[in-house]
């Protein structure tokens, strides 16, 4: 079992997968929001959110704890393209992430020490057209529980 959080180690691995994607060579992969390098087609973590739960226990023994966590992937599309041409690109890269997410679920346990479940949440998306050209956002959340020692 993992003697500390592993969320970070969860999105880390994610973003790894999603960078060697080959459907997704043109989109820019990152641990963070990129800011002024954002480019016109874009993949970030969002705010990693969790808690930890820690058993009402006495003695002098490290106790065994639960880790659930949300790792929320954001997806963005831009760069000057009319509305219906934003939407099929967005829907195209959310459906390439929430495939790789089916494997990765699986593949994960195997190298993050403590995970008991990794599930993907619903996606959600909308564009919106804007005055310099239709605007896409996309988020799908990894769903974890983890057992730490």
């Amino acid at each position: 079992m993992a003697t500390r959080m592993v969320r970070w180690t969860v999105a880390k691995a994610a973003l790894d997968v999603l960078r060697e994607t080959p459907g997704l060579s043109g989109v820019t992969v990152s641990d963070h929001f990129p800011g002024d390098a954002v480019t016109s087609e874009a993949i970030w973590t969002g705010e990693i959110d969790g808690e930890i739960s820690y058993p009402n226990a006495s003695g002098q023994t490290r106790k065994q704890r639960d880790e659930m966590f949300t790792v929320p992937i954001v997806i963005r599309v831009t760069g000057g393209l009319d509305f219906g041409s934003c939407r099929d690109r967005l829907e195209e890269i959310l459906a390439t992430v929430e495939s790789v997410f089916a494997d990765f679920t699986v593949a994960v346990y195997d190298q993050v020490d403590g995970l008991l479940e990794l599930t993907v949440a619903d996606p959600v998306s909308d564009a919106q057209d804007t005055p310099i050209g239709a605007l896409g956002f996309a988020r799908i959340d990894l769903l974890g529980h983890a057992r730490l020692t």
